[in-house]
């Protein structure tokens, strides 16, 4: 995000003093889940400034103000409700899939569906997201894939 550019992509820079940093600091305190992005200022002949905020990806999905918002074009808008909790609920379901849980000390490999573990896998390798093995048995798959 960048304090001091035009819609048109035009650096114009502002005046920045303590204070307006501080108010940058205090709007972002009201996003939730916190985000803490890199803030770098450019000074710009003339006095003034550009601000840089550089937020690292994949946190969302964000509210601000207890409000969930989405960019749309040149545009900000609340999310409705059930989007919101849709993409909470896939952001959820990402971290706490069966192929992510550790398996409890009293399951052996003959408890394992081999079946779905192999479907897995080729569905994997289908998407582009595991390449090709070469060794297919299960105990081969599992101890791949830590």
């Amino acid at each position: 995000m960048l304090f001091g550019v035009t819609n048109k992509g035009e650096i114009v820079g502002q005046q920045v003093a303590t204070t307006t940093l501080e108010g940058v600091a205090n709007e972002l305190r009201r996003i939730e889940p916190p985000i803490f992005p890199e803030i770098e200022t450019v000074a710009l002949k003339g006095g003034n400034t550009v601000i840089a905020l550089r937020v690292p990806g994949g946190g969302g999905p964000y509210k601000y103000d207890g409000r969930p918002y989405q960019r749309h074009g040149p545009t900000t808008r609340v999310i409705p409700r059930s989007v919101y909790e849709q993409r909470v609920m896939e952001k959820v379901h990402a971290s706490s899939r069966w192929e992510n849980q550790p398996v409890p000390d009293d399951v052996s490999i003959a408890d394992l569906d081999k079946d779905e573990i192999q479907l897995t896998v080729d569905n994997a390798v289908d998407l582009g997201r595991l390449e090709p093995l070469k060794w297919r048995t299960t105990k081969a798959v599992l101890t791949g894939l830590g």
